[in-house]
């Protein structure tokens, strides 16, 4: 019995010695990997290691049959700034002696530019349509080939064959005309902030007599609209008169603005009945007519004008979506009892303060937003700005290549069968994701833009088309910030189908689907 006893003994000591061992080494060998662990993670934290990044699955839903806007052409629109017949200062030092740059009746690469984007019609300011000076400033001004005096005949020989060059391409021009007052002609004020040159100053403070300006326009518009026939369908009246800096109405008031712009409205009216008038191209929708007024200038400019106008303008620059902006301006139209004039944006962008915002793929990804507010929204014309700016343009001044911008306008005007389409509803969950899509004008087939701002490798999307089938032929576009825009391989697919894609983490993807 005292051996059995010991036995046991034994082995009850045994067994919770090994246990003990065995507890030990796991708490040892965990304590080891931990350190290890914490050691490497201390290492590539010193060294800024990039994180690794993980694959996403997001779930995209369209309803094709759902109501939405016909999709304007006029929304793939741009600001064309510089046409370089004299000195452009930025380009030219860069390249010497190419006096014609962004002018397709002598710029072969303006042309190929100009043919792949797809733009419908350039916003083109009037002073840079004649060229009255290089952009250096007063000091390299070139005259005046408008009106360079009182009853002096325009010298058209620039401007009509730049014009006649952009027809050739199946481009538009929007004619915007108020920042050009001749120097004989100018109140000649001085701006609140003491900012600009004389030159400037000059040719954007309000005219002595409106009825003498108004004279100058109606002069152009028979010589565009009857002579050479070029069809100029839109004519902008007013740029950003609003707000307390007035650089572009210089010292004027918000009365002053309502007279000028009726007695502009009748001339032209009166020459060529069907001219289609937009203004007055606010400087955004929240200024006051005088400070502490407590009276909106647009709304108010509304009030007063709104019979004299055809379509309702406002700049806006902003990162993304500007629906409540656009809602706002249709409460405006509804309490003028104007609700059924379309709106039009003639300058939209970033904010202007960013800086080098188009080689930046965020800045380039809020296109896609933009777009998509415009098409939900039926916005009837947008030009983006601009198609040549210092910072903001789709192409680089300096070396003539297109940014990032550009390959997204592309995809939208050029690319995507947005032109004319019908805007079709679609949910995604994901707020780093957005996604614009239509039917195309010939019910053929779909279209759907994909702006991702995620940090993955790759981003897998689950597509679902609502009560839709058939097969269609699947074509694919890819944008990423270390390439141009990638065509992919054709595929088939039917609509009735859960449909997989995948793409870029960073990216702006166009899928095209066509029936078969």
């Amino acid at each position: 019995m005292k051996k059995i006893q010991k036995r046991q003994t034994f082995y009850l000591s045994f067994f919770s010695k090994v246990v003990t061992g065995f507890i030990f080494f796991l708490v040892y060998s965990f304590a080891l990997e931990q350190s290890v662990k914490d050691e490497i993670f201390t290492k590539e934290t010193v060294e800024d290691a990039a994180p690794i990044k993980t694959n996403k699955t997001i779930k995209i839903s369209l309803d094709a049959d759902s109501p939405g806007y016909t999709i304007s052409p006029y929304l793939f629109g741009c600001n064309l700034y510089y046409i370089g017949f004299t000195n452009n200062e930025y380009f030219n030092k860069a390249n010497p002696g190419h006096d014609y740059v962004n002018n397709p009746a002598h710029d072969q690469l303006a042309v190929k530019y100009m043919k792949e984007s797809g733009v419908t019609f350039f916003r083109i300011w009037l002073q840079n349509l004649f060229d009255i000076y290089s952009f250096g400033g007063s000091d390299n001004k070139a005259g005046d080939p408008i009106c360079p005096s009182e009853g002096a005949q325009c010298n058209f020989t620039r401007a009509d064959e730049f014009i006649e060059a952009l027809n050739g391409l199946g481009i538009e021009i929007s004619l915007m005309v108020s920042l050009y007052c001749p120097e004989w002609l100018s109140t000649k004020r001085d701006r609140p902030d003491g900012k600009g040159d004389k030159f400037w100053n000059n040719h954007r403070s309000p005219p002595k007599d409106n009825q003498k300006w108004a004279q100058i326009i109606a002069g152009l518009v028979k010589h565009y609209n009857y002579e050479k026939k070029f069809d100029i369908k839109n004519w902008e009246i007013g740029n950003e008169p609003d707000g307390e800096r007035t650089e572009y109405w210089i010292n004027g008031s918000f009365d002053e603005f309502v007279e000028y712009f009726k007695v502009v409205a009748k001339t032209l009216r009166s020459v060529y009945p069907a001219i289609q008038l937009s203004g007055p191209t606010t400087a955004g929708t929240d200024h006051m007519t005088y400070k502490g007024s407590g009276k909106n200038w647009l709304e108010s400019f509304l009030n007063e004008c709104g019979t004299y106008l055809d379509i309702c303008s406002f700049n806006k620059y902003s990162t993304g979506d500007i629906s409540t902006k656009i809602i706002q301006v249709k409460s405006y139209l509804q309490n003028n009892h104007l609700e059924k004039m379309p709106i039009y944006i003639p300058e939209h962008n970033i904010l202007t303060n960013s800086k080098e915002p188009q080689t930046n793929f965020f800045n380039t990804v809020s296109i896609v937003k933009r777009y998509k507010c415009y098409m939900e929204n039926g916005i009837l014309r947008a030009a983006f700005f601009g198609w040549d700016a210092k910072i903001h343009g789709m192409l680089d001044l300096q070396t003539y290549e297109a940014r990032p911008a550009y390959h997204c306008f592309r995809m939208f005007a050029a690319l995507g069968n947005f032109k004319n389409g019908r805007v079709i509803s679609n949910y995604c969950a994901n707020t780093n994701i957005t996604v614009a899509s239509c039917s195309h004008q010939d019910n053929m087939g779909f279209s759907v833009v994909i702006g991702s701002e995620e940090d993955t490798d790759t981003m897998k999307v689950e597509l679902f088309f609502k009560n839709q089938n058939g097969n269609y032929e699947l074509t694919s576009y890819q944008y990423t910030p270390q390439n141009n825009i990638k065509k992919l391989k054709v595929q088939m697919i039917n609509l009735n189908d859960l449909i997989r894609l995948s793409f870029p983490g960073k990216s702006i993807s166009l899928f095209i689907f066509r029936k078969k």
